[in-house]
């Protein structure tokens, strides 16, 4: 092995970037007593080219690059040279990382070192470049498009037909020898111009990779790889939360996607986004079709877990896709599903976050803002199709629905005095008013339900809410609300408020906290519930048959089945304040052992795994 030669193995994509690449290798000045030698690769594998250029050269220091690399700084050779003095490093490269991301994506780690190419829009994890002065770290692998050695080991060309992985598996060789790699501080003026990349890798090549390195780079490929998908509306860092107490590994996708979108192009685009996560599964609050469609597409299960009653998106032909795992808080609404050919629905109630809601921190600045004698957080319903279809419809049309509000108001019994009632005549009716009236609306779902949602529901829940904050305005009452133009004489009428960093305050600093539950959620206990006892506030809810099954009404919380009762337990427990305290504590105990957000996930992926999805997921993979 000569000491004093270095040879640049050059692998060949284009004739275009082999030219300029090798304009900038002329252009390098090299040291007094050396010599440099030039050989190009053809192969279609880059492993085996690299082996069959190293075994032909004697040079003790070879360069493998490829032609879209180009060497900009002259002095690069005695560089190069200076940092291996140093006789245990035994690979230098010019972008690195110090520690390999767990779905051994290369970008998806925090990269160090000196870049001059368009990175931004390489991976959607994609992390920017961090670069130092340093005169070296040390790194656990460096990016493909430069490579410089002073030991000849073998390419596993075994393994690698193309280019997939190859560098990353060279640095794994290398570590398995106990060399060390290293990457040159270059601060703002990277040594070398990479005009071009490859990071879009194949899945085949990523799991041999996993497989045969896992151990060398420390890589936890035995955890389960959940990517959690956000939507407007929708961002609760609780899920990651649960999912790492769970022994699994959580990933966070923020989208603005809304949840009824459907497209071929969308599909498109969030299969590649979500493919460059490689998980094992996906995870959303509410059921989306897209993410559904993506999954079924990808092989991976699609977990939606509903807290909406009913939801517009379960009416959709995605929710017949075999890759869906449905979780509803709504008994009713599982069985509505089941009904639309969906394999795996099941009955799951909502749970709190109790590990993070008892940190919470109150400041004096808080207790002024959000301390009342009762608070309501929530949506007054108000309705403007209601007002502009009562405008131009006929008596009948509007006698019928008006007489079917005044049937469900006020009444909170278990009774489901929605469903099916309006007659088929006046749904027609209905629909020719509602085309008139509106230029377009979305059916997708029954028509019945749409209308027994949009006029009869939210103008109960409007009348019902307006009424109970009315009868009790003599106290000092809150009403959170994200609704315009709303006036209730005697009550405080405050904007909506952030639901992670100010709504546990509010629930915590009430002395009674309102739950009222919409008529189409005809058993299940909506989150509101959960998250007022998460916080150890004291909850009075109207009567949904599942709270009996998991709490019991004057120990946990109060129960209310109409007005008059609703305003006389304000009055018992507003004058009753250490039986109101005792209850609040027996709600927070109740949610913190009983309905734990990280039990429901725990019983969610058991449930999933032994369902007939274990199949979908990559083996070996655990839960706790």
């Amino acid at each position: 092995m000569d000491e004093h030669k270095v040879c640049f193995i050059v692998y060949h994509i284009s004739d275009v970037y082999l030219e300029e690449c090798i304009k900038y290798l002329n252009r390098l000045i090299v040291p007094e007593k050396y010599s440099v030698s030039l050989l190009i690769v053809k192969d279609e594998s880059v492993c085996r080219g690299f082996n069959e250029a190293m075994n032909i050269s004697d040079a003790k220091y070879k360069i493998y690059l490829k032609d879209t690399a180009f060497i900009r700084k002259r002095d690069f050779i005695y560089s190069i040279l200076e940092i291996f003095k140093e006789p245990d490093i035994g690979m230098i490269g010019m972008l690195g990382i110090e520690e390999l991301d767990n779905d051994g994506v290369f970008i998806h780690s925090q990269r160090y070192g000196g870049i001059l190419f368009n990175d931004a829009s390489l991976d959607y994890k994609a992390r920017p470049v961090i670069t130092f002065d340093n005169k070296y770290i040390d790194v656990a692998a460096i990016d493909e498009f430069i490579a410089v050695t002073q030991y000849d080991i073998l390419w596993r060309e075994d393994i690698f037909e193309n280019e997939d992985y190859c560098i990353f598996s060279q640095c794994g060789e290398f570590k398995k020898k106990g060399y060390r790699i290293v990457v040159p501080g270059q601060g703002k003026h990277a040594w070398v111009i990479n005009s071009k990349n490859n990071y879009f890798y194949s899945e085949k090549s990523r799991k041999i990779f996993l497989k045969e390195y896992a151990e060398v780079f420390n890589l936890k490929t035995d955890k389960l790889r959940v990517l959690c998908m956000y939507t407007p509306g929708m961002k609760f860092d609780d899920i990651s939360w649960a999912f790492l107490e769970l022994g699994c590994e959580p990933q966070i996708m923020d989208t603005d996607l809304d949840m009824n979108t459907e497209s071929d192009v969308i599909n498109d685009m969030y299969e590649e986004i979500i493919g460059s996560y490689h998980p094992d599964l996906l995870f959303s609050y509410d059921f989306i079709p897209v993410f559904s469609d993506v999954c079924e597409r990808i092989g991976i299960p699609y977990i939606s877990w509903v807290f909406d009653a009913p939801q517009q998106a379960l009416s959709y032909p995605a929710v017949r896709n075999k890759c869906n795992y449905i979780f509803s808080f709504d008994k009713k609404q599982v069985e509505q599903v089941k009904k639309k050919c969906a394999k795996h629905v099941y009955h799951l109630p909502l749970g709190v976050n109790t590990s993070r809601l008892g940190a919470l921190i109150i400041s004096e600045e808080d207790e002024k803002r959000f301390s009342c004698d009762v608070s309501f957080v929530g949506n007054n319903y108000y309705d403007e199709i209601y007002d502009k279809l009562e405008k131009i419809m006929d008596a009948d049309t509007k006698a019928e629905y008006n007489a079917l509000i005044n049937e469900v108001y006020n009444k909170w019994d278990g009774i489901d005095r929605i469903s099916e009632k309006l007659s088929d005549k006046c749904i027609d009716r209905l629909m020719d008013y509602n085309r008139k009236a509106f230029e377009s609306v979305d059916f997708r779902m029954n028509v019945k339900e749409f209308f027994e949602i949009r006029l009869i529901a939210h103008r109960a829940a409007f009348l019902e809410r307006t009424e109970m904050l009315r009868r009790i305005a003599g106290n000092d009452v809150k009403f959170f609300t994200k609704a315009k133009n709303v006036k209730i004489p005697g009550v405080k009428i405050y904007p909506g408020i952030d639901y992670a960093s100010e709504l546990p305050k509010i629930y915590h600093l009430s002395r009674i906290n309102i739950n009222s539950t919409l008529h189409t959620i005809t058993s299940g206990i909506p989150l509101r519930v959960f998250d007022i006892m998460g916080v150890g506030g004291f909850v009075l809810t109207n009567y949904q048959p599942e709270i009996e099954e998991l709490f019991i009404d004057g120990v946990d919380l109060a129960i209310y089945r109409d007005l008059d009762e609703f305003e006389d337990k304000v009055r018992y427990y507003l004058s009753h304040e250490d039986e109101r305290i005792r209850i609040a504590m027996n709600g927070y105990k109740k949610a913190s052992t009983e309905n734990n957000l990280t039990q429901r996930f725990k019983l969610i992926l058991n449930t999933v795994m032994n369902d007939g999805c274990s199949e979908m997921i990559a083996k070996g993979r655990t839960i706790i």
